[in-house]
């Protein structure tokens, strides 16, 4: 995803030069008239779309009702970034998640090492059979080696959320809305694994310490399906920052086309290129709205496992969108490099291929890897 975004700037940038051109009067209102119409179409198509699928779930509402639920709806903003966060702010934000991945991998090093130790102490157990002062002090040991395994479980759960709400926190593609109600969520996770942590803590037998597992299990099981949804939310946001971005790409491009036809240059080739380019983005857009409907309803959703078999489905339409966006891009590319083959350099600056492919694609972490790798976390200590 980060290699769409840079070459996106790298174009925006390219194409500035022609926005920054004397337009005449009746050539700006031409502009605002254009940009406010394609504005108002994004917005009527979303909330149209919300208003058909809305209705099919809940026919008993009116449709004075569906479409103040979907005018409500989050949609694609007018502008790069959906919120505004303050330089100083966002360079805390993300400080905060890069010292979050840092304790995670601390955190996630201590339980690999306590389970190995706890994992040691069952085994020397299951050789002791007949009551002996050394199988006594094992069975004594191991309750402490449980205790300990639990704690350490807890604090990798803890900072694994704390590193998902760091990124929530540090991401400008979320409205305020959105992200009060993620952090709300995400900070009840916390304390349910903080009270959990101090049942442990307070355990002295070992019926209290395997009641404590039971919990940690529970706890996991449900927040792991849970934080699919936030993560799939933070990705899906920034796919939404992208398309808003290609949107004003799209009108500098048309732009650009005009200028270029005004000196007798043929551009129909080229105009091939950007219909399908629109095509793509349009295709992009419509599968992040699909996301955003999902992981949306997913929030709202009470049951823990219907709530995770939307995110799945958030899931499959986000990297659709993705997809969609990559093949945008390398449209693009070939739009770039005809109209600088066609006589455009005076429109478009100069850029080398070497600009375009140094960054490599690296997509948005969604954690889901991770999550999955933490199946054992909350495991048997009985």
């Amino acid at each position: 995803m980060k290699k769409i975004i840079v070459y996106l700037i790298i174009a925006l940038f390219l194409i500035s030069t022609i926005a920054a051109q004397p337009l005449t009067q009746e050539g700006k209102k031409r502009v605002t008239a254009t940009n406010t119409i394609a504005v108002n179409q994004i917005t009527k198509e979303t909330t149209d779309s919300c208003i058909e699928k809305l209705s099919e779930t809940n026919p008993e509402l009116s449709e004075d009702a569906l479409k103040r639920k979907c005018q409500a709806k989050p949609t694609l903003t007018t502008t790069a970034r959906a919120r505004k966060i303050t330089q100083d702010k966002l360079a805390q934000a993300k400080e905060a998640y890069v010292t979050a991945k840092e304790r995670y991998q601390t955190a996630r090093k201590n339980y690999i090492s306590t389970q190995n130790t706890f994992k040691e102490a069952k085994e020397n157990i299951k050789r002791c059979r007949n009551d002996t002062e050394e199988c006594s002090e094992i069975k004594e040991q191991i309750k402490g080696r449980a205790k300990e395994f639990l704690l350490k479980t807890a604090d990798r759960i803890l900072e694994h959320i704390n590193k998902v709400k760091a990124k929530v926190e540090s991401n400008e593609d979320l409205s305020e809305e959105e992200t009060t109600e993620i952090l709300e969520k995400i900070d009840g996770m916390i304390k349910e694994i903080e009270d959990a942590k101090a049942t442990i803590e307070s355990s002295e037998d070992k019926e209290e310490i395997i009641e404590a597992t039971k919990k940690i299990k529970r706890a996991w099981v449900n927040i792991k399906k849970r934080l699919r949804i936030h993560t799939g939310r933070v990705v899906n946001a920034r796919i939404g920052g992208i398309i808003v971005k290609i949107r004003q790409l799209e009108t500098k491009l048309e732009k650009i086309l005009e200028r270029m036809e005004k000196k007798g240059i043929d551009t129909s080739d080229i105009q091939v290129l950007v219909d399908e380019f629109k095509a793509k983005t349009d295709e992009a857009k419509e599968n992040y709205e699909n996301a955003l409907d999902k992981f949306k309803e997913a929030s709202s959703t009470e049951d823990v496992e219907a709530a995770h078999e939307l995110a799945t489905e958030g899931n499959r339409y986000m990297k659709e969108s993705h997809k969609k966006l990559q093949e945008a891009q390398k449209l693009l590319r070939d739009i770039v490099l005809s109209i600088k083959q066609k006589g455009g350099q005076d429109d478009l600056k100069e850029v080398s291929e070497e600009e375009t492919e140094t960054d490599e694609e690296e997509d948005e972490e969604t954690d889901e890897d991770e999550t999955n790798d933490d199946d054992e976390e909350g495991g048997d200590s009985e």
